[in-house]
């Protein structure tokens, strides 16, 4: 994963680099999928 920080301040991108350690569970990517796209997948 590549994250997009949306930032061109030094320090707001090292704060925001702690998101490529970031661990989900496949439940987790699953919710967060369909809160994205507003519907279940299947």
């Amino acid at each position: 994963m590549i994250p997009v920080v949306g930032s061109t301040d030094p320090a707001q991108i090292l704060k925001l680099a702690s998101a490529v350690e970031m661990e989900l569970t496949r439940q987790e990517w699953y919710h967060l999928v369909t809160v994205a796209f507003g519907t279940e997948m299947f």
